[in-house]
């Protein structure tokens, strides 16, 4: 793919104006170059859509009902509903949508904890503890240290409001990303009940299986050390290694991986590698919250490599998963 071509789709992705066709095409280069797959990362992460705002009349509705809903005139406050006139200039509307922003974000955030505070707080020492649940899509988490989490969907996190002197503590189920600010003088620990990972500052994966049973711990920079629920130090992970830990006979394997692909459902990828038709379609229902059913190819024991994007619609996901797999995957109704 070109430059100047990959620059075109991408940006219409970004805006969410991407056809299917596009989409697959954008997929298959992320896929076949890791180049590609970097500079999508790149592009993603720098992407501003408050300046790829266009001016029309219902955007200047919207934008200017917002910012007056903020800032009442008088006129207003006098009477149930006033007309919303259009004012407000194309650089002034982003910043009303900034503002507007960051308030709702505030609002629906405080409501969040607030419920959250009030149903899931227990104390420990003079702290409390409080649990974020992802419960239909991915969310991002700042702790108290400036530490980051993103946390995948079905999973919880608990923390305490304020971490103590000695050390940073925190509770996992599920799947969660960490990036941990360093600080050699506080230790950062995530308990994944039965495996505790306990770092400096690094950016690494934890994931808990549905049965407590299995954990596994992805690390892309930094090192971590892994430990049983004895404090017993098992191994020491270095980046693109994977460690699973098999909490009832208290065994783990260390594997090389590439630690970004694995982690990429954070940034709305979804790899897999040499997996079963089972497994992918596996990860397919989880993605899409659906039920699939398909006959199964002559040759089962096959394995498979490929990707998709979060945002991708199903019904492509599944032609294309189809044309890879060369079985017919059904959606249940």
């Amino acid at each position: 793919m070109e430059n100047k071509r990959f620059e075109h789709i991408i940006t219409r992705y970004l805006k969410g104006k991407a056809t299917p066709e596009e989409e697959a095409e954008l997929l298959q280069a992320i896929h076949a170059s890791k180049e590609w797959e970097a500079a999508f990362r790149k592009r993603t992460a720098e992407w501003n859509p408050l300046e790829e705002t266009e001016a029309d009349p219902e955007t200047d509705r919207k934008w200017n009902r917002i910012a007056s809903i903020i800032t009442p005139s008088e006129s207003q406050s006098q009477t149930e509903e006033a007309p919303v006139i259009s004012l407000i200039s194309t650089s002034s509307r982003r910043i009303w949508f900034s503002i507007a922003a960051v308030v709702l974000l505030l609002l629906v955030s405080g409501v969040t904890v607030y419920f959250l505070n009030q149903g899931r707080k227990t104390g420990t020492g003079n702290a409390e503890w409080q649990t974020i649940i992802a419960a239909q899509e991915d969310r991002s988490i700042l702790l108290p240290d400036g530490s980051s989490v993103y946390l995948r969907e079905n999973s919880e996190l608990s923390y305490p409001e304020v971490f103590a002197s000695s050390i940073r503590e925190v509770k996992i189920k599920g799947e969660a990303f960490f990036e941990v600010t360093p600080n050699s003088e506080q230790p950062f620990i995530v308990d994944a009940s039965g495996l505790s990972v306990k770092v400096l500052g690094t950016s690494f994966s934890v994931q808990t299986s549905d049965q407590g049973n299995e954990i596994s711990v992805i690390l892309v920079e930094g090192k971590v050390s892994l430990n049983n629920a004895h404090e017993k130090e098992l191994v020491q992970l270095h980046p693109n290694q994977k460690a699973d830990y098999f909490v009832n006979d208290e065994h783990y394997t260390v594997t090389e991986v590439d630690s970004e692909r694995l982690t990429s459902w954070r940034k709305g990828i979804i790899f897999y590698d040499n997996a079963s038709l089972d497994e992918i379609v596996r990860l397919i229902e989880q993605t899409y919250k659906v039920s699939l059913m398909y006959t199964r190819p002559e040759n089962d024991d096959q394995r498979f490599s490929g990707a998709f994007l979060k945002t991708q619609k199903l019904e492509t996901v599944l032609q294309q998963t189809n044309k890879l797999t060369g079985t017919n995957l059904i959606l249940i109704q």
